[in-house]
This record gives structure tokens, C-alpha cells and sequence, in this order.
């Protein structure tokens, strides 16, 4: 019997090993979207090749630790690309291709590298169906994890559980969109923050709206697709990070640096600035 519990004891060791290692958070962390560039190599010049795929604007540049490469792309960046624009950079031919592809890393944020003037006026719906009420998580200010920063100050968390249908707030083009993440990939460390499946949508007045936390595989929609107020986009899920399953709501706009930060807005019920945590909320 001893031996029989031994082999048990060890048995679940084992388990719990295997179950660790299986979930252990992989370094690999999703882009929303995928900038496509290339080294073109002309003979007596080279040339950066970039293309915007998204709808919405994005602002460009290029890192590198190598001063010499830095300074050969000039005033060429930090430079704003258009919605599916193409652009080429004269580089002089002092290095190879392969060169310099592994001294620089491309990077582009959805951002006019300018401030917009949101539509203050616009009425948002609750980003869920018609008929349905859900409690308020986190409202504007939120201590837990919105208060910190200014890119989620006027966030909202929506208590939708766990394959609830999430909707479009307002009509918009899907310009950002990660649903790879696995279901057990949630938690109240920050080392989650990666790791939450999402869809961002860009709006007539060049604000964004997102949408964060849906389950693995959880999205209803495809980059590009153009949405309407109200449309099904998504499943609700529990990825990245939060200590509890809900919809993570996010207004947001370029500014003057480049960053993006949320904005508060009107609902179609209720201005955002009145919602409360522990408040219900829904539309007919």
C-alpha cells in the first residue's frame, strides 16, 4: 500500500511538472499587425521598401545600434505612412542586405504623430448586444489597473463572462486583431499584459476603439473588414492581464509625441463619466 501511495505521490509530481512546463509563457508575443518591408538591392544604391497594409495611418521608423546606418536613414524617419502606402527609402550601398537586416528592427505604431480632435459628440453603444446587462468592473480612473496610465485612464471593463458575444461600440475598419493566445494565459501580473487576444478598430474621426481579453480563436471579424455599430466582433474571454474574466473597453487617440491615450465618451444611455463599478448597464 506504502509503495502504491509512493507511486501515486509520484505520479502527481510528475503531472504538475509537465503541467508547468506546458504553460510556461512562451517568449513569442503576437503583433497586432504585421508591417511588411524588405532590402532592395539596386547595384549602386539600396533601398528600405515599406507598406502600410491597414486602413488607418501608422508612424514609422527604424532601430538600430549601428550610428552609421542610423545616420544613412537621415530625416528619412520617423515619417508618417499612409493607409496602404508604399514607401522607398535611398539608402548609400555600403552594406550588404543581409547586413542590414540583422542591424535594424522596423517599427510602426498606429499613430498620425500628430493629435487628432475626437467627435466628442458621438454616441457610443455598450460594446455588447442589445438585451443584455453586465456589471461595471472598472470604470474611468479604475484603481486596479487604469489609473496608472494615460493609454487606459478612460477605459471601461464590462463583466461579460467567458463566451458572451462582444459587439462593435461604433462603425469602424478592424486595423489590429490577436487571437492566438491561449485560454490559460490571464492573470493580476503585469507579465500577462502581452499575452491578451484583442481586436482595435479605427473610426471616421481617426480615434481607435479596443477591445481586450477575448478567448483564443474568440475573434469574428478578419483585419480590414469594415463593422458596424452593433455588429458581433468577437467572444469574450479571459487572456492577458486581469484577475477576472471580463471586456476590457478602450477609447483612444494620437497625440503630439506619437503615443496613443484614451479619451472619455459619450454612451447612448449614460456619459462614460457617470458609469460606476458595481453599476449595471445594457441597451434595448
Amino acid at each position: 500500500m506504502l509503495m502504491k501511495l509512493h507511486y501515486t505521490l509520484l505520479l502527481i509530481c510528475l503531472c504538475g511538472i509537465i503541467l508547468s512546463c506546458s504553460r510556461r509563457l512562451p517568449g513569442k508575443v503576437y503583433e497586432a499587425f504585421q508591417l511588411d518591408w524588405e532590402i532592395i538591392d539596386a547595384g549602386d544604391s539600396l533601398y528600405f521598401q515599406a507598406f502600410n497594409p491597414l486602413a488607418c495611418p501608422v508612424a514609422f521608423t527604424v532601430f538600430t545600434t549601428d550610428t552609421s546606418i542610423r545616420a544613412a536613414f537621415g530625416d528619412q524617419i520617423p515619417r508618417l505612412l499612409k493607409p496602404r502606402e508604399r514607401i522607398r527609402l535611398n539608402l548609400a550601398a555600403d552594406w550588404s542586405t543581409d547586413e542590414l537586416k540583422q542591424a535594424i528592427t522596423p517599427y510602426a505604431i498606429q499613430s498620425r504623430l500628430k493629435p487628432v480632435v475626437p467627435d466628442t459628440s458621438h454616441l457610443y453603444r455598450f460594446p455588447f448586444p442589445k438585451g443584455h446587462v453586465y456589471p461595471i468592473i472598472q470604470a474611468y480612473g479604475g484603481q486596479f489597473s487604469h489609473r496608472q496610465s494615460a493609454f487606459s485612464y478612460y477605459a471601461v471593463d464590462f463583466g461579460i463572462p467567458i463566451g458572451d458575444t462582444v459587439c462593435a461600440a461604433r462603425d469602424g475598419i478592424v486595423v489590429g486583431l490577436v487571437e492566438d493566445n491561449k485560454n490559460w494565459m490571464h492573470g493580476p501580473d503585469r507579465k500577462y499584459r502581452e499575452y491578451a487576444n484583442y481586436l482595435r478598430l479605427y473610426h471616421a474621426d481617426e480615434t481607435y476603439t479596443d477591445y481586450v481579453h477575448l478567448k483564443h480563436k474568440g475573434t469574428l471579424v478578419a483585419l480590414g473588414d469594415t463593422v458596424q455599430a452593433g455588429q458581433p466582433i468577437g467572444i469574450a474571454g479571459y487572456t492577458g492581464f486581469t484577475s477576472t474574466p471580463h471586456l476590457h473597453f478602450n477609447t483612444i487617440m494620437p497625440t503630439d509625441t506619437g503615443t496613443l491615450v484614451s479619451f472619455p465618451v459619450l454612451f447612448e444611455t449614460i456619459d462614460g463619466r457617470d458609469l460606476q463599478e458595481g453599476m449595471q448597464v445594457g441597451h434595448d
